[in-house]
């Protein structure tokens, strides 16, 4: 390059800087910043969950804020077993935020989280049959792209068709379970998961220990995380 087009470049560029307009690919001091990443939030509605799902709008909505605040693109979904279940119907995009201002953005996604709460409402009044199975709807998660997080609403004991953690099983189920599901989930890699509520309203230890046991196991294999909420402590309470 030239040394005249050089200076003509620096001209041009201490012109716009005058006229008080942005640098492509610069932020003003203070500009508020977008992750622009996927949060996904998964909510069973299978009649075993039905019994304390009242608080759970007001957690999603919650959520739903924070990851809009980090300019996050929230998704949510209804889970049960079998393929065919997730559809991602709630959404917002934090990263299309149109305020660059830290207090503005923030009332924005506020506002959007407000939007956002009659829809999650009626995830969580949704009524299905069947059982639930959580690695599934993993799965599907784990297809969204640039994906950081995961959260499940639900109380995380696997019944499927095939498979039921809520009784007893050989810990060669447990095993077998594992190597099936691990290569499935192998998208996850670096998210973190968390399982909110997990084993509320279930009587039997052994069902929670068993569904614990190989969410933990599968996860980590695939190089995700698992943190175990059986309260909701925000998207900040890691």
């Amino acid at each position: 390059m030239t040394s005249t087009a050089t200076a003509r470049r620096a001209i041009v560029a201490l012109a716009l800087i005058a006229a008080g307009l942005p640098l492509i690919g610069c932020k003003s001091p203070g500009a508020v910043e977008l992750g622009c990443r996927t949060e996904a939030h998964l909510v069973d509605t299978s009649g075993s969950t039905a019994a304390y799902r009242g608080q759970w709008p007001t957690e999603l909505t919650a959520s739903a804020h924070e990851t809009l605040v980090a300019g996050d693109h929230f998704v949510a979904s209804t889970f049960t077993s079998g393929p065919g279940t997730i559809d991602w119907a709630v959404t917002a995009d934090g990263c299309k935020s149109p305020e660059d201002r830290p207090n503005k953005h923030e009332r924005w996604a506020a506002g959007q989280a407000g939007i956002l709460g009659p829809k999650l409402t009626e995830l969580t009044r949704q009524r299905t049959r069947g059982g639930s199975d959580p690695l599934a709807a993993l799965e599907a998660a784990s297809k969204l792209p640039r994906l950081t997080v995961v959260r499940i609403w639900s109380d995380l004991v696997v019944q499927d068709d095939g498979v039921d953690l809520s009784r007893p099983v050989p810990p060669a189920r447990i095993a077998e379970l594992a190597d099936e599901w691990t290569p499935r989930l192998k998208r996850l890699r670096g998210v973190r998961v968390v399982a909110l509520h997990a084993g509320r309203g279930v009587d039997s230890d052994v069902a929670v220990r068993q569904s614990e046991q190989l969410m933990r196991t599968v996860l980590q294999r695939a190089g995700a995380t698992l943190d175990w909420q059986p309260v909701y402590r925000g998207t900040s309470g890691a």
